[in-house]
């Protein structure tokens, strides 16, 4: 019984693991308007469901002006 219960936790950190990949962010680290800077945790975007980090918060003023423009290379 004990091991039923190790292995249904197991399973649900692997499958909340797995969401949580799904979900990350589509831009691999690097901001969509300026390539090759880091894109921040605090500044982003959410578009059509999926949520996407800059670098600065002109990069977020840009990108919400026209994000098809930047998120064509990702």
């Amino acid at each position: 019984m004990r091991r039923f219960f190790l292995n249904a936790l197991i399973g649900c950190c692997i499958f909340a693991f797995c969401v949580s990949q799904a979900q990350a962010q589509p831009n691999a680290g690097m901001c969509p308007v300026m390539p090759g800077r880091e894109a921040k945790s605090h500044l982003s975007v959410d578009y059509q469901g999926k949520i996407y980090y800059l670098c600065c918060t002109s990069c977020v003023k840009l990108f919400k002006r026209n994000p098809l423009k930047y998120i064509k290379n990702f």
